[in-house]
């Protein structure tokens, strides 16, 4: 049975926030695990963190990243990344007097991490490039699952879907109060 260096490391954790969980798992001395292995590791830790990033060494980066959540391979997981960055390079001494590095990640290509450890105790990342999607969605099903009249979706900007790492729609809203007020219907 092999062994792997394991973290679970909370990203944005301050005195008012427990923070986002997410656990790390680092495959060193070239040793990989196949997409099954890292679905049914990260099913394991379902209800206990969100994502489970997987770093590795990289031939085109410092690292590559991979992750999973409980139910598929993600794309991108933000705080997953800065979680197990921060740790990697708090603990190494070699990659805390880099400023930057980068990291390959397994669908949304190569991202820049600034080491700001010294002077702010924090790790910053770059975003994925964003992809407009479009949508076909009409603005009456929008609004009848955010609980919205169409008065209050304004039609001189733009509905969208964007994805940045993560689907979002983009829905603009007349008024703060309106905002405030939208509780999507889940399903």
């Amino acid at each position: 049975m092999n062994e792997y260096r394991y973290k679970k490391i909370d990203a944005f954790t301050s005195e008012k926030s427990l923070g986002n969980p997410a656990a790390c798992i680092y495959l060193e001395n070239g040793h990989i695990l196949n997409g099954d292995k890292m679905l049914a590791i990260a099913r394991q830790h379902k209800g206990f963190v969100s994502e489970v990033v997987y770093c590795s060494e990289s031939s085109q980066a410092d690292y590559k990243l991979v992750y999973y959540s409980s139910e598929c391979e993600v794309d991108f997981c933000g705080h997953g990344t800065i979680a197990c960055m921060y740790s990697l390079i708090k603990s190494t001494p070699d990659l805390m007097e880099k400023s930057e590095l980068v990291i390959e990640t397994n669908n949304k290509g190569k991202l820049t991490v600034y080491n700001r450890i010294p002077e702010q105790d924090a790790v910053y990342i770059t975003a994925p490039e964003p992809q407009y999607i479009g949508t076909d969605l009409s603005l009456e099903g929008i609004a009848q699952n955010l609980d919205l009249g169409t008065k209050q979706i304004p039609k001189q900007y733009p509905t969208d879907i964007i994805d940045a790492g993560l689907r979002t729609l983009i829905v603009p809203v007349t008024a703060l109060e309106d905002e405030i007020k939208v509780y999507p219907h889940e399903q």
